[in-house]
């Protein structure tokens, strides 16, 4: 793709006609090295004034961007706010404002300041600073999220509108490496040109808030920045499942990398931007931090006719393809603009483009003297911590080979190597480097000796070691959750953090007495800043709240230290649930046959606020159809029981209560056992008239919950009521009788009794 790529750029860009290369300097020379501060700090303060006087000619400059100036993505993924925003990008350090950065708001009358990052790359204290400059009306902070890539898409939506690929009406977005950040320098004068967002992916998987970027905004193409090594053949199809374009500008390293994005710069112009040919920018590609802030300068362009490209360079020279590109331009070539000093960029690879390597080469084998020869990586890098660098071979006439590192040049006693592999003696830190100049650039010279008689020593094999900070020093755990995984988190169950016990993830940890906690919790960390969880204080442990239901919760490194490195925040937990609801009264009711209502039951939740609704259920039980339950709680007999009845007493129900939670959460099932119990009330039977006449009726009333239903009526007389011997009427049974003549004198009575 890269090669495609390059070689239709080639075809489309004439050459610079010789009028653009006649260069009036106006009075500025290389030499001068204009934007050569004494640190990246000084260094982004000269870009910046430059870039506020460009502004200033045509229109009023009254805002900047500040982001870390040890966090060295920020500052690359600013390019595109810098153009929405027109202002230029200056650095600070995490708690305090460099020297010279508040007069330069006050000098430029800078009324709106936006900071990239969360306070665990540019603090508050660094806020308050800004606050109290009498320039300054307004601060505004973006970018507060856990990952660049997050961040990445924060700045890119601050950005506005994404701008559309070189005369396309396709809008576009370069993607590199987290980690790539030399592929980022270099697209930053086209993402400037075209208002293009810079957004991150890893090696082999694209993250999901920037797969969620890319369709919000509607990206049609994407234009990868680096070789399969950085980001790999697996992220284009993943991006093409998108449904967006992808190109890749990726060659064998990131300096060949930084020509091929120059080459479809230069293929631009003409089509959505004018690429000027009169300078041409070189920046160290080991070291960025004096880029960090150019693109946007270079964006505008250095001289007046269009945007400036970019090149990357070692200290040593340039390679070999960007050599052989500038020899084969016509003319004396654009005026190379190193971004500084020389001891990033130094005279010789400025002056002339310099040799195409200026580090020492092996000298060739001599037919005489048949060295052995050494062979391998002499610029690795490798992530603090680790021991092993590389592996190195040899090529010789020997069997036998011995490897040597000299103990008596540049940093070789912090080294060892064993048939070939060179390893640190101890494991190098980032954070307290140990090599000669404390900048974590290792320079060790090796050897191999053959077993020839007499023995022959191989030329010096000069090897640059660059220790790089760990991506993810210090790993954060709750409860003990297995790497990348989240430990769940229940309401009312204690969550405890602690520092990862492997120790490949723990070494970056603060010790006992650098750090505080702080517990935040979050409902949609994907589109939401993260919230303080006020109650939990600094400890290391924390109890979810009904009020966390639907969050999820996370633990952060808090340093204490001045300083101190950035925040390190644990995964997040699963999200709290909405715990069930429980049932709160009696399992175990006595009730008095023919009686309705059973008990009134009331729900316990706490995950649902209080005046929430519930939802009652009969759910089961041996005589569940026999009952029903109220909007309220109240348990009762569908119709009243009789003890009498064949059934056993003893009833058997289960009830659940469903809360309003997101989801609804239901209850376990809640047993009731209703004991129906008699009443013991007799039957009575009243008559109508206790004065009983022949020839008016009498009424018989039964009276009590005894009483049998349907029952059977007997009307007896006697004469003596003392001494009865009750005598049945004539008259058929029921419940009303009218005495006769033949009852005159005699005590009536009426009896109820069951059927047989």
């Amino acid at each position: 793709m890269a090669t495609l790529l390059a070689a239709s750029v080639l075809t489309l860009v004439a050459a610079p006609s010789a009028s653009a290369q006649q260069i009036d300097l106006t009075g500025r020379s290389f030499i001068e090295r204009p934007y050569a501060g004494e640190d990246r700090y000084e260094t982004a303060l000269l870009i910046a004034r430059e870039f506020i006087d460009n502004v200033n000619a045509a229109d009023r400059a009254d805002t900047v961007i500040l982001t870390s100036g040890t966090w060295l993505t920020h500052p690359l993924l600013a390019v595109s706010l810098s153009r929405q925003e027109n202002a230029p990008i200056l650095l600070t350090r995490q708690n305090a404002l460099p020297p010279g950065t508040a007069e330069f708001l006050v000098d430029n009358r800078i009324a709106f300041v936006v900071v990239v990052g969360g306070p665990e790359y540019v603090s508050e204290s660094v806020v308050g600073e800004l606050d109290a400059i009498a320039s300054v009306r307004s601060t505004t902070r973006i970018g507060v999220s856990r990952t660049d890539a997050e961040i990445a898409v924060d700045v890119a939506r601050s950005a506005g509108r994404p701008g559309n690929w070189c005369g396309t009406a396709e809008p576009t977005a370069f993607l590199v490496n987290t980690t790539a950040l030399p592929d980022a320098t270099t697209v930053g004068p086209m993402a400037f040109a075209l208002g293009l967002p810079i957004l991150l992916t890893g090696l082999d998987a694209v993250p999901p808030a920037t797969s969620a970027y890319l369709a919000e905004a509607g990206i049609a193409r994407v234009v990868i920045a680096g070789d399969t090594d950085v980001v790999s053949a697996a992220v284009p199809p993943a991006l093409a499942a998108l449904g967006v374009r992808v190109d890749r500008l990726g060659g064998v390293d990131r300096f060949e990398t930084s020509l091929l994005v120059l080459l479809a710069h230069i293929a631009c112009h003409g089509r959505g931007l004018d690429f000027d040919w009169e300078f041409l920018a070189l920046v160290n590609g080991r070291s960025l931090v004096d880029g960090l802030a150019a693109g946007p300068l270079l964006g505008q362009g250095l001289g007046t006719d269009g945007t400036t490209g970019v090149l990357l360079t070692d200290r040593t020279g340039l390679s070999v393809a960007i050599r052989d590109f500038l020899a084969d331009l016509p003319g004396p070539g654009p005026v190379i603009v190193p971004f500084g000093g020389t001891d990033a960029v130094p005279d010789d690879v400025v002056i002339g483009v310099g040799p195409p390597l200026a580090r020492p080469v092996d000298p060739p084998f001599l037919a005489a003297d048949p060295r052995p020869r050494i062979s391998g990586d002499r610029d690795p890098e490798i992530t603090e911590h680790n021991l092993p660098i590389g592996t190195y071979t040899v090529t010789g006439t020997g069997d036998v080979f011995t490897w040597e590192v000299d103990d008596g040049a540049g940093d070789g006693p912090l080294f060892v190597i064993t048939d070939g592999l060179l390893r640190f003696r101890s494991e190098p830190d980032y954070e307290s480097p140990g090599d000669d100049d404390g900048d974590n650039v290792y320079e060790v010279v090796i050897t191999v000796t053959d077993d020839d008689t007499p023995p022959r020593t191989s030329f010096d094999f000069g090897v640059t070691v660059t220790v790089v900070d760990t991506p993810d020093p210090c790993h954060v755990e709750i409860n003990g959750a297995a790497p990348g995984s989240s430990a769940p988190a229940v309401v009312g169950v204690e969550l405890h953090a602690t520092f990862s016990t492997d120790a490949a993830h723990n070494r970056e940890c603060p010790d006992p007495g650098e750090h505080d906690w702080r517990w935040e919790s979050n409902p949609d960390p994907g589109s939401r800043p993260w919230t303080l969880i006020p109650t939990a204080g600094d400890g290391p442990t924390y109890t979810p709240t009904n009020d966390d239901v639907g969050d999820v919760v996370r633990a952060v490194v808090v340093y204490t230290l001045p300083d101190s490195k950035p925040e390190h925040p644990s995964l997040p937990t699963a999200a709290v649930p909405n715990p069930p609801p429980t049932i709160d009264g009696d399992n175990d009711v006595s009730v008095l046959e023919h009686t309705v209502t059973v008990a009134t039951y009331t729900p316990v939740d706490d995950g649902v606020a209080a005046g929430d609704a519930f939802r009652w259920t009969v759910s089961g039980g041996t005589d569940a159809g026999l009952f029903r339950i109220s909007a309220g709680g109240e348990l009762s007999f569908r119709a009243g029981p009789d003890f009498e009845d064949p059934r056993a007493n003893v009833y058997g129900v289960v009830i659940t209560v469903t809360d309003a939670g997101s989801p609804p959460r239901t209850s376990e099932g809640f047993a009731v056992a209703v004991t129906v119990v008699d009443t013991s009330l007799p039957c009575t039977v009243n008559i109508s008239n206790l004065a009983p006449q022949v020839g008016t009726v009498l009424h018989a009333r039964p009276l009590g919950s005894e009483c049998p239903e349907p029952g059977e009526w007997r009307w007896e007389s006697t004469r003596d009521p003392d001494n009865p011997a009750w005598t049945p009427t004539a008259t058929p049974g029921g419940p009303t009788y009218m005495p006769t003549n033949d009852d005159v004198g005699d005590v009536l009575r009426v009896v109820l009794h069951n059927v047989p």
